[in-house]
């Protein structure tokens, strides 16, 4: 898949599958290029791909 990129249009938002130990979530993330490292919202990775799941 491609996009064109267009630097006036503002916010890059792209889909991605989250997928955890105890399943998977489809979140939509904003594209940052200058970006050093990836930021979730806890209640994102919690539910459903369960990263903070207890067993």
């Amino acid at each position: 898949m491609s996009v064109a990129f267009n630097p006036a249009a503002g916010l890059v938002l792209v889909s991605a599958e989250l997928e955890g130990p105890t399943g998977t979530a489809i979140v939509r993330l904003a594209l940052d290029t200058g970006a050093t490292a990836t930021l979730l919202n806890v209640a994102i990775a919690a539910s459903p791909a369960g990263f903070f799941h207890r067993q």
